[in-house]
């Protein structure tokens, strides 16, 4: 396949197009010659094609983009991400290095390329994201871990706002200031250092707590796991291993994938484990909604005259937790539902019992908001990466099954 080029004065304003300067392209691809041995390069074709043909990075890396003009190229992957699955399945779980640079900042958007993160990173894999610094929690919640925000800033000419770096690790070309841009104020400086600290105190609390001496100490229910020889794993979690639903095998990755109207038949039991997963979604979005209900009418409470206004939220907010527990009795009636899921039954049912019965005051209110993250909404979001994870072997079973026939 022969090689494409890059222009950096062409920038597509349709596709949102707008390039790092040369000498921020510089300093960012040397941040990931640094630590990469094989990156995915998500829509940022500058970074790419920044490496020369024959560098051995660039032969090991994929550049993820819609903009079909660099279809010649080896590593071209055509990606959409209104279709953030639809990603070639060898490349999944097999890159290093993840470098992310949406047309949009927004968090419709982000939340899809993140969902693309998921699958391409190997276990352990470091990412590089620009963005506005507005976008730093967002970003940390959405790939699930804290990140840092090193002092250099990248230059994007032709762009209106300024963008800040963020790393899973600490970045080791990235810790200068940049000399095309004038220096943040230090206030500005002093916060991100405070957030960089906190960061690496987290770090480090994490590893003594994974390290610490477990004698002794009983798994909670809602962790404990059975396997399929109905032996215990002891409570350990299963990980994640980011394949994902709809995934379909093509040549390079360098064409679109079968149209979604084709779609394969993995069996009843992969069809109710994407069910269940859904389910659990849909009662995690459940929880948010309820809380947000819960502030409304705290809001309310000051009002004059706000009597109508209380009944339509307390009517909404009663017919959305009749539906969330008709959801655990949806996961209770499933045939090929497994320990995990019968565990989390009673998380879902005290959920919707607590939901039902907190008084709208404000301490009663902060404290169920704390529970909810920590006794409902991580045991969910714990089972949806566990199916996601027996979604991928019974995909594989039954193409294997298949191909046997």
């Amino acid at each position: 396949m022969s090689s494409a080029s890059f222009d950096i004065a062409n920038e597509r304003s349709d596709l949102n197009q707008y390039w790092y300067s040369p000498a921020s392209i510089e300093k960012l691809v040397a941040e990931v010659k640094h630590h990469a041995t094989r990156c995915a390069f998500l829509s940022c074709p500058s970074l790419y094609f920044a490496l020369p043909a024959d560098d051995a990075l660039r032969q090991q890396s994929h550049v993820f983009e819609f903009d079909r003009q660099w279809a010649g190229d080896r590593g071209f992957v055509f990606y959409d991400y209104h279709k953030p699955l639809q990603v070639p399945i060898q490349l999944c779980d097999s890159f290093d290095y993840v470098v992310v640079d949406p047309p949009f900042i927004t968090r419709e958007v982000w939340s899809q390329y993140l969902e693309t993160v998921q699958m391409l990173l190997k276990k352990g894999g470091k990412v590089l994201f620009t963005s506005v610094l507005e976008n730093h929690g967002m970003h940390s919640q959405g790939l699930d871990q804290g990140l840092y925000v090193p002092l250099y800033r990248p230059s994007i000419p032709h762009l209106t706002y300024q963008y800040h770096c963020f790393t899973n690790y600490i970045a080791t070309q990235l810790q200068v200031q940049n000399p095309e841009l004038e220096p943040e104020d230090a206030k500005t400086r002093s916060a991100l250092r405070m957030a960089n600290d906190l960061r690496e105190s987290e770090k480090e609390f994490t590893a003594q707590m994974q390290n610490r001496s477990r004698e002794g100490e009983t798994p909670l229910p809602a962790l404990a796991r059975a396997n399929a020889d109905g032996t215990s794993d002891g409570g350990r979690v299963m990980k994640w291993t980011h394949i994902p639903e709809g995934l379909t095998m093509y040549k390079d990755g360098a064409e679109a994938p079968p149209p979604e109207e084709q779609e394969i038949d993995y069996g009843p039991e992969y069809k109710s484990a994407v069910e269940r997963r859904a389910l659990c979604d849909a009662f995690k979005r459940g929880v948010d909604q309820s809380q947000r209900f819960l502030d409304a009418l705290l809001k309310l409470q000051g009002k004059s005259n706000a009597e109508v206004e209380v009944a339509k939220v307390e009517t909404e907010r009663l017919q959305l937790l009749d539906s969330m527990e008709a959801l655990s009795a949806t996961l209770l009636a499933d045939p090929y539902k497994s320990t995990p899921d019968e565990l989390l039954i009673p998380v879902m049912k005290e959920c919707v019992a607590a939901y039902r019965a907190v008084k709208i005051e404000r301490q009663l209110l902060q404290e169920l908001a704390a529970d909810a993250t920590r006794k409902y909404k991580s045991p969910v979001f714990q089972r949806q990466k566990e199916l996601l994870a027996e979604m991928k072997i019974l995909k594989k079973n039954a193409a294997n099954a298949a191909a046997a026939a």
